[in-house]
């Protein structure tokens, strides 16, 4: 599974520079739904640890950004439950509950 991150330097027209971030996360998404689906089965929490969701770096990236983790660290629990649970980011998680 090769999910590195490229970056592209653009010129922002007034001298500046804008560096954009991209990861192709179609391995990761792939992935997800293939433990989805074998996940189903399960219908409550677990005492094991479990497999919620992966993360793709760019959005560890932003979440770094936000103040939600350092490095890969999460610092604001709270913070990362809500933005983790979104409907946005269902297609990174495998729990299909609540975080």
């Amino acid at each position: 599974m090769e999910n590195y991150r490229t970056q592209t330097v653009h010129a922002d027209g007034d001298g500046g520079i804008i560096i954009e971030t991209n990861q192709d996360i179609t391995d990761i998404l792939e992935r997800n739904q293939v433990l989805r689906d074998i996940d189903k089965a399960r219908t409550g929490a677990t005492e094991d640890l479990h497999l919620i969701g992966s993360i793709p770096f760019t959005a560890i990236d932003k979440l770094n950004e936000m103040g939600i983790m350092r490095g890969f660290v999460i610092v604001d629990e709270v913070a990362f439950k809500k933005w983790f649970n979104h409907p946005d980011q269902a297609v990174l998680k495998i729990y299909r509950g609540t975080v």
